[in-house]
């Protein structure tokens, strides 16, 4: 965690220390994220708008009314008649029901639409803050190896000292340890590197990213088993697939929706009549529209829809393909992870730690040259190196697989 920046400023020489200022836990990052991340903005807005379309859909138009005179003398004097006239005209019922019904579907596409994006973000704020830790991991092992440079480098000093051992040896050890303090800085830079994509991520401010957020989750390998048919089986239940599903039936409901102007508007009209003398009498209208000019004004609305039926159906396909590969892929990620895990925790790590404290060993009595330890170094830095990026994968493919499980795996505190 970052009390190791003050480290690593006096070991690089580069980096600078400043003490934390706060606490980035996974949660609060996920919490910040889903309140202020722009694309989960953008789809719940969508998502209000879809309330507004539906109250925009009766096929209602405004009321008219008139008021009109008749049988007025050129001459001027008295009128045969005069009226209020209130009229009304709307869509035909079953028009307005397929749009309705349409609206409804693609509002429904859109709550899916929001869910989705709702648990790709945390995917990728749990994925980006696993980076982060992953690259701290990393900065640990290069400290480290600075710090058996150093320890190595004071031990051949006194061995040259004692004349036990060479002046070449003491420059292979200078040359060791500066290598260690490069890699040292370039994975410094990494660290950052990642610690700004997560800000990124879940749409930190700028004037909010400073340099003394401290992350208090480390990576440590949890057992989480998980079997194939487990995963695959919650294929149907994805919001993407539930979305295209809804998508679909709404470019359904549209094309009837088409068809259906071919139904007449409805025509209301209601007038009090006044002939003069005391005579008032009243009437109403009823009428509908001829739509003889249907084929001319429509057919190409009809065609548009019936081809974007064809292309959301297409993509509903896309999607469900396109899942089953990510499913795959992700389960055959963490398979093949977590065996390599298993086996470094079995035999690996042991090995590794037990045949670097031998050789140093070995090397203080006399027994092993330099070449030997510093072989050995590398190789015990290296298999740790392994270790936390088969850690990472496993990490990142859990999280993936939390998208279609739909429950927390990793990060759970």
């Amino acid at each position: 965690m970052l009390p190791l920046m003050a480290g690593l400023a006096g070991a690089a020489g580069t980096a600078v220390a400043q003490q934390p200022t706060g606490w980035l836990t996974v949660q609060d990052a996920l919490t910040y994220a889903e309140a202020n991340s722009p694309a989960l903005g953008r789809m719940r807005a969508l998502q209000e708008a879809s309330a507004g379309e539906r109250l925009a859909s009766f096929g209602i138009d405004d009321l008219q009314v008139s008021y009109a005179r008749e049988g007025i003398p050129t001459a001027g004097g008295d009128f045969s008649e005069q009226r209020w006239v209130i009229g009304q005209s709307f869509d035909f019922p079953l028009q307005t029901y397929y749009r309705l019904k349409r609206v409804g579907a693609q509002s429904s596409a859109l709550t899916h639409g929001v869910e989705a994006a709702r648990r790709d973000l945390r995917s990728r704020v749990k994925t980006a803050y696993t980076e982060v830790l992953y690259t701290q991991e990393l900065l640990h092992l290069s400290l480290q190896s600075v710090e058996l440079g150093e320890s190595l480098k004071a031990a051949v000093a006194a061995q040259v000292a004692a004349g036990a051992a060479a002046e070449l040896d003491e420059m292979k050890v200078d040359l060791q340890l500066s290598e260690a303090r490069s890699v040292l800085e370039d994975r410094l830079r990494l660290y950052e590197d990642a610690r700004y994509a997560l800000y990124q991520v879940i749409g930190l401010d700028p004037g909010e990213q400073v340099y003394g957020v401290v992350f208090p989750d480390t990576m440590t390998y949890l057992d989480i088993a998980l079997s194939q048919q487990e995963v695959l089986a919650r294929l149907p239940a994805q919001p993407e697939l539930a979305g295209a599903d809804a998508t679909v039936r709404a470019a359904r409901l549209f094309t009837l929706e088409k068809r259906s102007a071919a139904l007449p508007r409805l025509q209301l009209a209601y007038w009090p009549q006044d002939f003069g003398g005391g005579y008032r009498f009243r009437a109403f209208e009823v009428g509908f529209t001829v739509p003889l000019w249907f084929a001319l004004n429509n057919r190409g609305a009809i065609v548009q829809a019936r081809a974007r039926e064809q292309y959301d159906r297409w993509s509903r396909q896309d999607v469900g393909l396109t899942l089953k590969r990510d499913i795959e892929r992700a389960w055959h990620g963490y398979e093949t992870s977590k065996l390599t895990i298993d086996r470094y925790a079995e035999t690996v790590h042991a090995l590794a730690d037990d045949l670097l404290a031998r050789t140093r060993e070995g090397y203080e009595l006399g027994q092993l040259d330099l070449l030997t330890l510093l072989d050995t170094q590398r190789t015990y830095l290296s298999a740790q190196a392994r270790y936390y990026d088969a850690l990472r994968t496993y990490y990142v493919n859990l999280i993936a697989l939390e998208r279609y499980l739909q429950r927390e795996l990793v990060f759970t505190r």
